[in-house]
């Protein structure tokens, strides 16, 4: 019995320290591991400290152009830009562990208006056990400031929104501040959000029908051709369509002050080589006489062979009239409204094949396509208001209650009429009465010297006569620009001689949609002027001063991966 006894002893003894060696070798496994993910953990912190700097160090020079960009152009592995330049400290340790970052490569995309930052972060400690991780992050910083979160949207209302008919087809995302309503099951080839409730069905193209029926100038897809190797950022994706109700509203922004806006522009607007506007245009209006109602206004009128050609950003302070053939990239501001009175097209489009193999390459031949940006401190105002045709087809829609609804504005609104009651002690309120004559204030006149009369909110500050002999008759079926308003997008879109189609290439921003179209109407959403992707361009918009909710410096990352 004592044998076995003392067998049964030495067996616990055993099993005893075996659980006891491994207990101390998982112990020692656990540790080892939670430092391999301490150290990973180090190193994105030593990262995120040395972007922040970096990026509090480049706004402290940033000014409201491309230029902006030079500041990246000196670099080494330790220090970046001039004027100030930042140089990456000797870091401390973080929890333990010996940190190191430093800059591995700098690409500036003048054009798109971002630099590329590849930045190499490392993190290591030498006992109870010897661990590194080393990190390889691409920071994307966006000069002059990134676009607008509005423009992410083919069609964005400040509003309640309202879509109605099957001949409709949207070719992007589309967001309302407010409740959002489709009738006649239109089209949204994007995702849809509402501050408010979504009513009402809409269809969607599958992939492949959007690659067989869309124009050239709609946004990819998402990948962009049929295998997954593709995937393009901010892409139409099919797979993961979804309506989004009961969202927070997204600020829309404010074109402020003109003045200081006017200060901080940096452009021109040129035909057949010479300059029409450089940053700024006051002065006699299309009547050729200082001193009358059309001061401070302009008529761009471009074609084939003299297009009107934007670099950057302009402001003109009073109404632009325009109409034709664009080239280049910018931003043109009005004081007041914004009135195209004929087609808007592109000298140099862009186009996005579908599918397409190679959207790296599509990206690069696109950056250089022309862009354009309208943005009116009034009105946008499409076709010719003074035509019966017109009246009839958009003053309903201007005189509905259902789209009279009263709303806080800017207080330089003021100045052009959108204090409904001229009060500036109870606040500043547009009672959304589109079809009255400007309030006191803000009125505008019409005509040469004496021969004055009140203007409507949609009218221009030309003489009816002067104006109607501007406009392209009835017939406006294609505008290529995105439209932004700080009040309404007003108007009526002619059937055109091929087949009735009216399209927008490019995104429609305001606080009110009061449109009205013959036929099928259309918006292309132009990827180049979302936040975020690889196709972003700077339109230069509110990217300073001037107003409220304009981005003033973007970064994103858009690379990331563990070296070691």
């Amino acid at each position: 019995m004592l044998h076995i006894a003392l067998m049964l002893l030495l067996t616990m003894s055993a099993v005893a320290g075996f659980f006891l060696y491994a207990a101390h070798n998982h112990s020692n496994t656990v540790r080892r591991w939670h430092n391999y993910d301490q150290c990973l953990l180090d190193a994105q912190s030593a990262l995120e400290q040395v972007k922040y700097e970096l990026v509090q160090v480049y706004l402290s020079n940033q000014v409201s152009s491309a230029s902006s960009l030079d500041w990246f152009k000196v670099w080494n592995i330790n220090t970046i830009g001039n004027n100030p330049v930042y140089n990456i400290p000797a870091l401390n340790p973080i929890n333990g562990s010996a940190v190191m970052v430093t800059i591995a490569n700098v690409s500036i995309i003048t054009n798109a208006g971002y630099a590329d930052v590849e930045l190499i972060g490392a993190a290591g400690r030498a006992s109870p056990y010897a661990v590194t991780r080393i990190i390889n992050e691409t920071l994307r910083i966006f000069g002059g400031g990134g676009n607008a979160p509005v423009f992410d949207y083919a069609y964005f209302i400040n509003n309640r929104g309202k879509l109605s008919g099957g001949n409709v087809i949207i070719n992007g995302d589309m967001r309302a501040n407010g409740n959002f309503t489709f009738d006649g099951k239109p089209v949204v080839n994007g995702n849809i959000y509402a501050s408010g409730s979504i009513d009402n069905k809409v269809k969607h193209w599958s992939k492949k029908e959007y690659w067989r029926k869309t124009m050239a100038q709609a946004r990819p897809t998402d990948p962009t051709d049929g295998s997954n190797a593709n995937a393009w950022q901010m892409g139409y994706d099919y797979a993961h369509l979804n309506k989004n109700a009961k969202v927070p509203a997204l600020t829309m922004p404010t074109i402020g002050d003109v003045d200081q806006l006017a200060a901080t522009a940096n452009g021109t607007v040129s035909q057949n080589g010479a300059n029409i506007v450089v940053n700024v245009y006051e002065g006699a209006g299309p009547d050729g006489i200082t001193g009358t109602a059309d001061d401070n206004c302009l008529v761009l009128s471009g074609s084939s062979a003299k297009p009107i050609i934007i670099n950057g950003a302009v402001v003109i302070k009073g109404d632009v009239i325009i109409r034709g053939k664009i080239a280049g990239q910018g931003t043109i501001y009005a004081g007041r409204n914004i009135h195209i009175v004929g087609d808007l097209s592109y000298l140099n489009p862009p186009a996005w094949p579908k599918p397409d193999q190679n959207p790296a390459q599509t990206a690069a031949n696109n950056r250089t396509s022309d862009l354009l940006v309208l943005a009116a401190k009034g009105n946008i105002v499409i076709g010719d208001y003074t035509s019966k045709k017109w009246l009839n087809r958009v003053l309903d829609i201007m005189k509905d209650t259902d789209n009279i609804i009263p709303y806080n504005v800017d207080p330089s609104d003021a100045v052009i009429g959108y204090d409904s009651d001229n009060n500036a002690a109870n606040g500043y309120m547009f009672d959304g009465r589109y079809y009255l004559e400007e309030v006191n204030n803000g009125r505008r006149l019409s005509g040469v010297r004496t021969r004055t009369v009140p203007r409507k909110y949609y009218e221009s500050s030309l003489a009816d006569t002067t104006f109607h002999a501007l406009c392209d008759g009835n017939n406006l079926s294609s505008i290529n620009a995105a439209l932004f308003s700080n009040h309404g997008i007003i108007g009526s879109f002619g059937a055109s001689s091929s087949g009735g189609n009216s399209v927008i290439n490019g995104a429609m921003v305001g606080h009110d949609d009061l449109n009205n179209f013959d036929g099928s109407f259309i918006i292309n959403w132009d990827i180049r002027l979302g936040s975020l992707g690889n196709e972003q361009l700077n339109t230069h918009f509110l990217s300073v001063s001037g107003g409220t909710g304009g981005v003033a410096a973007t970064f994103i990352t858009i690379g990331w991966k563990e070296i070691h």
